[in-house]
């Protein structure tokens, strides 16, 4: 089986993006808990704290798979 993101279940689709011309299903990686980044808006000076599990395309991998399918021990 090939190990990558859409594949695992750690993996939730939740759009499509563009890339180079195709489109590509994208989604979270739910292995760990949500990041915290922070933004800022032109329209408000302050920067704006938010929390997102990591964003993946669909093809992508690390070293942390495990199949859909696992069984729970």
């Amino acid at each position: 089986m090939e190990q990558v993101c859409e594949k695992c279940k750690y993996w939730k689709k939740v759009t499509q993006i563009a890339f180079e011309g195709k489109k590509k299903d994208a989604g979270q990686c739910r292995i760990n808990p949500p990041r915290i980044f922070f933004s800022t808006f032109e329209s408000r000076p302050r920067q704006v704290v938010k929390y997102r599990f990591p964003f993946t395309a669909y093809d992508d991998w690390c070293g942390e798979f495990k199949p859909k399918n696992e069984q729970k021990q």
